[in-house]
């Protein structure tokens, strides 16, 4: 059997599974489950890298693709908060205009 490490990194989930896996192609992996009249192989075809988990050969290399994620986050989040912050300040550097010029008041029947 072979070993591979397999990563979720699913906010604010983030682990490394060690997964016995019986054999393997550049897509997928196959690991052992219950033989059933449907699946009389005990075979779990799953594959290697999806948006809920990824398989990696080496823990290291597992580490360092859920490393890379963590950091991406980290990313992301800094540029939503710079953002936030942008809007919050224009929102708060709101004034309100006493006097409205004509706008939309002819339409209305209102006096501009």
């Amino acid at each position: 059997m072979l070993t591979k490490y397999k990563i979720k990194g699913r906010w604010p989930e983030a682990k490394i599974e060690e997964v016995e896996v019986l054999r393997e192609t550049a897509q997928c992996i196959f690991v052992s489950t219950n033989k059933t009249k449907s699946n009389p192989n005990g075979e779990r075809k799953e594959l290697k890298m999806t948006e809920w988990s990824e398989y990696y050969d080496t823990w290291d290399a597992a580490h360092a693709a859920l490393t890379d994620k963590a950091e991406r986050q980290v990313t992301n989040a800094r540029l939503a908060l710079e953002i936030a912050n942008s809007f919050a300040g224009n929102v708060k550097g709101m004034r309100h205009n006493a006097k409205v010029s004509g706008v939309g008041t002819a339409s209305a029947g209102l006096p501009g």
